[in-house]
């Protein structure tokens, strides 16, 4: 539903399938990046696994 917000449509324009409107891989695009978007934090625009060490980034990632 936030999509179907974010993008204007309604719900059932969203999960149409062979209609034309939204394909798959439509679908499974727009939820992965909503699913990107979560992780990236609104104040400084970076995402935490990129700084925590425990999933493979680093604490000094955007430190020049």
């Amino acid at each position: 539903m936030e999509l179907c917000h974010q993008y204007g449509i309604p719900h059932s324009q969203f999960t149409a399938a062979g209609d034309g409107r939204w394909t798959a891989l439509d679908r499974e695009t727009a939820l992965s990046y909503l699913a990107y978007t979560r992780t990236v934090r609104q104040g400084c625009g970076t995402r935490v696994p990129e700084r925590d060490a425990q999933v493979g980034g680093d604490h000094f990632a955007y430190i020049p």
